[in-house]
């Protein structure tokens, strides 16, 4: 019996802790027997019935970056740090003033908040439940969800393999320190499994939805389509984000264009590894293709999936090979900026785990 309970706690805890947008980092090669796959597996699902096209609502430059120390600078502020550091001309290890600068969060940590949505459902409440006979009815789902404070209202209709298509409707849902409220979003699942009483296939998208992130005012619009596969050996969670960050405060804009995150749980080992891939624009800069040298890789048990991450590289790649490097240990995550291909890093730092955040 434990041989099958394990991997759905396993899957259930996965879902509700991939979502919060953790920390990540990079680490060395001789740490790490696995490699991140030449290309992470995107779930292959219907288009998404909402209108959503973030290469529209992107108005920046299409080209690719060039990662200096000042543009890499705002990278790393941008997408991972949670300080905005002062004095940018000093592009070295911040100092205790700086690090005593206001609080900025990270953009990209929307991208895990919003799939706590899914995981927010109560569908057994809703009626779903496994067929008894091979004959399909429908359920009309109207039922209101609450967040950590405020609530979402869920609207549609799925048949009993829980299948179908709901709209929702908003109103103050904040998880962490991100707020929603308003937009059009839409989930459309595909596949359901009984067991966990969760979605295993399909998208989430969402236009105009009004977000505040700490003190920063956003509008996200986009698409995420999930997967979820779970087996006796292993738990995989994949999500695909084709999503623009809007910063009123200053117009910069993000958008994570096919960016992957996946989650790989070794349940006999009880380790967990996280991929991340993509492209990711920025409106001030162009773009950086998103890689790992190495996953980054914790004890799921041990360290209940939080950060820090034992081990892991992720690199960020502009024009003419320049890039970033973060490299994970369990004290922190290095920063280091390359402005080519050739030589030394031009600039090396130590992001604590408090202030680095990943989707």
């Amino acid at each position: 019996m434990n041989t099958i309970i394990k991997p759905l706690a396993v899957a259930a805890l996965i879902l509700s802790l991939a979502a919060c947008g953790g920390s990540g980092g990079g680490g060395s090669e001789g740490a790490s027997n696995s490699s991140a796959p030449q290309s992470l597996s995107q779930p292959t699902l219907a288009p998404s019935s909402a209108e959503s096209s973030p290469s529209e609502a992107y108005s920046g430059p299409t080209y690719a970056a060039s990662l200096d120390l000042a543009a890499a600078q705002v990278i790393v502020e941008d997408i991972f740090s949670g300080q905005l550091l002062s004095g940018l001309e000093k592009f070295s290890k911040p100092t205790e003033d700086q690090a005593a600068a206001p609080e900025l969060q990270a953009m990209a940590s929307v991208l895990g908040v919003m799939s706590k949505l899914v995981t927010r459902v109560d569908f057994s409440a809703s009626g779903v439940q496994k067929p008894t006979s091979s004959g399909l009815r429908k359920i009309d789902i109207d039922s209101v969800s609450a967040c950590e404070s405020g609530s979402f209202h869920m609207l549609g209709e799925l048949d009993d393999n829980g299948v179908g298509t709901v709209d929702v409707t908003l109103s103050n849902c904040q998880f962490d320190n991100l707020r929603l409220d308003g937009g059009d979003v839409r989930f459309t699942m595909d596949a359901f499994d009984f067991d966990l009483l969760l979605p295993t296939l399909g998208s989430m998208s969402f236009v105009d939805v009004n977000a505040t992130l700490g003190e920063e005012q956003l509008i996200l619009s986009g698409v995420e389509d999930f997967e979820l596969n779970v087996s006796m050996v292993d738990v995989t969670t994949n999500s695909v984000f084709n999503m623009v960050v809007h910063r009123l405060s200053d117009q910069t804009m993000l958008w994570f264009s096919d960016f992957s995150t996946e989650t790989q749980i070794d349940i006999s080992s009880e380790q967990v590894d996280r991929y991340f891939e993509g492209r990711i624009y920025h409106s001030g800069l162009g773009f950086t293709d998103v890689g790992m040298g190495f996953p980054l890789r914790t004890d799921f048990f041990n360290n209940s999936y939080e950060p820090p991450y034992d081990t892991g590289l992720i690199r960020f790649v502009g024009a003419n090979e320049s890039r970033i490097e973060f490299e994970a240990s369990p004290e922190a995550v290095s920063v280091s900026i390359y402005e080519s291909n050739a030589g030394a890093a031009v600039s090396s730092y130590d992001l604590s785990w408090s202030e680095f955040i990943l989707p």
